[in-house]
């Protein structure tokens, strides 16, 4: 295991522990990813088997914050960002988060949402952890 791999397995669990000391437990996130294959024309349809979208647990903990302009006055927009742990698979911006919920847990009516930019930190090359913008 790389000096980077073990840093990333602390701060994943930093984060659990971050969750448990503010009193309500980690936060345990979803990220969905679309499956490949599945029927590509109509007539592979019934024939070949549908995609089975993939399911990836992740620790998070959430910010909202202010946004200010250049000169630091406050202009009325919110920016919402989870910071989640790089020991699982890395997040795709194309890929959707359901906050709050264990993949166990998933179902037809979980609400996904998606994700507008992912940031990693990675200095070095390995990333430790990434930053999630989503929607307000």
């Amino acid at each position: 295991m790389t000096a980077g791999a073990k840093i990333a397995e602390r701060i994943a669990k930093g984060l659990a522990r971050a969750g448990q000391r503010t009193g309500t437990g980690p936060l345990i996130c979803t990220i969905r990813r679309e499956g490949e294959g599945g029927p590509q024309t109509p007539s592979e349809v019934g024939v070949v088997p549908e995609a089975v979208d993939l399911l990836f647990p992740m620790t998070a903990i959430e910010s909202v914050q202010d946004v200010r302009d250049t000169n630091g006055t406050l202009i009325g927009v919110k920016k919402r960002t989870l910071t989640i742990n790089a020991t699982g698979v890395a997040p795709l911006k194309s890929d959707t988060i359901a906050v709050g919920v264990a993949p166990d847990a998933v179902t037809a009516q979980t609400a996904f949402e998606e994700i507008l930019a992912v940031t990693p930190l990675s200095p070095g090359g390995t990333a430790l952890l990434y930053e999630l913008s989503l929607a307000i």
